[in-house]
């Protein structure tokens, strides 16, 4: 992944929830970097996928001494199911 990569920002379905963009209102392809500035929350949680999950970015959060502030049980964060 660079910040030249696409992503996709689309319908998406992880076992059963449905994340979406505030106004459902999805663009398609975007470059990595657009689709974290704007408002692309479906592109922005392909890009979490892609760079390991969530439980791998908050181990890579913690390993480099940033506080983090995520609870130490995943699950109350709803990440469970990724």
């Amino acid at each position: 992944m660079s910040p030249d990569s696409s992503v996709l920002d689309a319908p998406l379905d992880l076992h059963g929830c449905c994340p979406h963009d505030y106004e459902r209102d999805y663009r398609g392809e975007a470059g990595m970097t657009k689709a974290l500035a704007d408002p692309m929350n479906t592109a922005a949680i392909r890009i979490l996928l892609c760079a390991g999950g969530p439980r791998r970015i908050i181990a890579v959060v913690r390993m480099v001494g940033l506080d983090d502030g995520f609870p130490k049980d995943a699950t109350a964060a709803r990440v469970s199911f990724f």
